[in-house]
């Protein structure tokens, strides 16, 4: 029996990855552009979206480019923890280098060149082995030194990409490390350094700092997520199968129906397809099928998801939640309805469409409100 391709718990592998192909074409520029400016240029991209619409699997994708580039890659997940401040932030960035190296094929003297490149670098910011917050100099001016020195020690590569995931956390947490982080960057290219920054983050991770400057915003070229067409959705299905020769073929209806259903979101896509791959593993699934197990599929997708949606609401929530799904884009009669709208945005399980207009995330989060009453 055949493994399940469809991954939903995870980022997709590289090698299922479909779709993206104008996010990929930028990407690939902007390296070689990092790689072959003289001066060096190198060029940082935010990747963006909500939730499950593949921002992960996108960086990872971009991370097998330059791995074929041969170019140095340090991609660093980070959490609410490791983005406590600036201190904390570059600490980490510095360990995971480490690790990276060492875990790298690089000659064996440029490990141990590593090595002492992260105790000096811990040394000059006053940072032990041990995880202190103390500090004796500025964080960005050593991040930065420490960055050139590793340049150094790496610099046949043709460039160093740091990939930060989940970079709201530091934009939440510590709105500031923005700034010290684009100081750093751009005073890299200064000394000669490619270095490029890649980052993923939620869609309002630059919008929702207070007074954020324009500098800022254009230190990144956006890479902002959407939706998947309806070829890229037929992409999505058919290459996991192609790619680990299934004798599997989803009918174009089916595709339909999926694409109907999960309007192109990259998650929903994949739970559909892997739900039906749970049913039928060879042969052709068909819209009888497709139909025959709709509501078991959608109490698995409840489950996982909108079981976990619904808990989050407060029960006044709740209230404007079941009045949304009921009256979408009116706004429900409720004592304080506009703050609870703002909460139920920022927890994202309502969209603001307009002024005073509201509507719930997705029409799956709707129909399973609907078959909740």
């Amino acid at each position: 029996m055949m493994d399940n391709p469809y991954v939903i718990e995870f980022p997709i592998c590289p090698q299922f990855f479909s779709g993206r192909k104008k996010e990929l074409n930028i990407f690939s520029k902007r390296l070689e552009e990092t790689v072959t400016s003289d001066p060096p240029s190198p060029h940082n991209i935010a990747i963006v979206g909500d939730w499950g619409i593949g921002k992960t699997s996108l960086l990872n994708k971009c991370l097998e480019t330059a791995s074929d580039r041969n170019c140095f890659i340090c991609k660093i997940t980070l959490t609410p923890e490791k983005c406590r401040n600036f201190e904390v932030f570059v600490y980490n960035t510095i360990d995971e280098i480490h690790s990276t190296v060492w875990d790298s094929s690089l000659p064996t003297k440029i490990k141990e060149d590593i090595s002492r490149w992260k105790i000096q670098s811990f040394t000059l910011m006053g940072l032990k082995l041990e995880r202190t917050e103390r500090v004796t100099h500025s964080s960005s001016t050593q991040f930065k030194s420490s960055l050139i020195a590793l340049w150094k020690t790496i610099s046949r590569v043709p460039a160093a990409l740091i990939m930060y995931d989940d970079f709201h956390y530091l934009a939440n947490n510590y709105p500031d490390g923005l700034y010290d982080l684009r100081g750093v960057f751009q005073e890299l290219r200064e000394f000669n350094c490619r270095y490029m920054l890649i980052v993923t983050g939620s869609m309002d991770m630059f919008s929702n700092i207070r007074g954020i400057s324009e500098p800022l915003m254009r230190f990144f070229e956006h890479l902002e997520l959407t939706s998947f067409t309806l070829i890229e959705t037929i992409e999505a299905i058919e290459k996991p199968l192609k790619t680990k020769g299934a004798n599997l073929v989803f009918d174009k209806n089916v595709v339909g129906a999926i694409y109907n259903k999960s309007l192109g979101h990259p998650y929903f896509v994949m739970f559909f397809a892997h739900d039906l791959f749970e049913h039928k593993q060879e042969g052709i699934i068909d819209l009888k099928l497709f139909n025959s197990v709709y509501d078991k599929i959608f109490e698995h997708l409840s489950a996982s998801r909108f079981i976990k949606d619904y808990a989050i609401a407060s029960d006044k929530e709740k209230e404007i939640l079941l009045k949304l799904n009921k009256e979408e884009g009116v706004i429900p009669e409720v004592k304080n309805v506009r703050i609870l709208l703002k909460r139920l945005v920022s927890k994202k399980l309502v969209v603001k469409t307009g002024r005073g207009k509201y509507k719930l995330y997705h029409p799956l989060f709707k129909e399973y409100l609907r078959r909740i009453k």
